[in-house]
């Protein structure tokens, strides 16, 4: 049975964040979702409360988005927190622990979080994110694709959603509940566009009042 799943979502945990899990869950349900991958910044605590509110109804990845010295990379599958270090040492954390390492918005020169890795740094990442709904500009997406069909690395899709209005805006579809396996055999699709340029006025706003 396929799955649609927003693989890239924050809640009120990030800094830059507002939304709560309970109503995480009940947005997403409500655009026809089926999963969410949960990936605050550098922390799981929105992650496992998610999955507390979405127990029977939601399926929740737990992830994190974490930052390395190239740049935030997205750890998915995971069960302890990865600390902040080396991309080398980030990756390494995640996979010991069983988890998958996404490549989240490459190339986007409006962030200074991006990563721009070069075609020898493609081992560390076992995903790419071919669509980030939050890319102001369509080239760094397509720029990441192209990275991603270079390096023959598999591609996903989320909204990166920071207030609700987002969630769903952009998704990967796999071919059956078994998430993690569809996503490294690239057993997928994804769908979606982008969002307003607004909502990075807004998540500006949030940062300084929180």
């Amino acid at each position: 049975m396929p799955v649609k799943i927003d693989l890239h979502v924050h809640t009120k945990y990030s800094m830059d964040a507002v939304i709560e899990p309970k109503k995480l869950v009940r947005v997403a349900l409500k655009r026809g979702l089926d999963a969410v991958a949960v990936t605050d910044h550098n922390t799981l605590k929105g992650a496992f409360e998610t999955k507390g509110c979405g127990e029977g109804k939601l399926i929740v990845v737990v992830g994190e988005e974490i930052d390395t010295d190239r740049g935030e990379v997205i750890g998915l599958f995971l069960e302890e927190k990865v600390e902040k270090g080396s991309l080398p040492e980030v990756t390494d954390k995640i996979r010991e622990q069983g988890g998958i390492v996404v490549l989240p918005h490459p190339f986007d020169s409006f962030r200074k979080s991006s990563m721009h890795p070069t075609d020898s740094e493609s081992s560390y990442f076992d995903l790419v994110e071919g669509l980030n709904a939050r890319c102001i500009r369509t080239k760094h997406n397509l720029m990441a694709q192209r990275y991603a069909v270079r390096n023959g690395k598999k591609m996903t899709a989320g909204s990166d959603a920071h207030i609700s209005i987002e969630i769903g805006k952009a998704y990967t579809q796999t071919e059956t509940e078994n998430i993690r396996e569809d996503l490294l055999k690239g057993k997928t699709m994804f769908f979606g566009g982008r969002t307003t340029p607004l909502v990075h006025t807004l998540t500006f706003l949030i940062k300084i009042f929180k």
